[in-house]
């Protein structure tokens, strides 16, 4: 358990989900058989809340089912697939006229940290 303020649907037996941070990412560990329980309620719209709050302090939510990987923002959900060992997760946000919209794109092992803005854009112009 990660908070003794969340309720006690967030047990992992009722849940069916773990919550732990890794550095800057609240991870959340979903039990496999039960894929969509993140997206119940009253879970999806606290990950959700978790996420507006962890991006503008350049933090992450990100859901785990296996190696399926999906990064929760604010007005989205990004589904990037199988992470392997050495990807990065990147993200980033543009000011709209409706407010701010978030990205997050999977970078491969092979591309250095302080290099992935650069390669994600790069991608986006194409």
């Amino acid at each position: 358990m990660l908070d003794s303020g969340l309720g006690p649907e967030w047990q992992p037996s009722i849940s069916k989900m773990m919550l732990y941070y890794k550095g800057a990412r609240l991870c959340v560990r979903v039990d496999p058989p039960h894929a969509d329980a993140w997206r119940r309620e009253p879970y999806y719209s606290q990950l959700r809340e978790c996420s507006r709050n962890a991006l503008e302090s350049q933090q992450q939510v990100v859901v785990y089912i296996r190696k399926r990987t999906i990064v929760v923002l604010p007005d989205k959900d990004v589904d990037l697939g199988d992470l392997e060992v050495g990807n990065q997760i990147w993200f980033g946000a543009q000011k709209t006229p409706r407010g701010k919209t978030w990205y997050a794109a999977k970078v491969p092992a092979g591309v250095p940290p302080e290099e992935a803005t650069a390669w994600v854009l790069s991608r986006a112009a194409r």
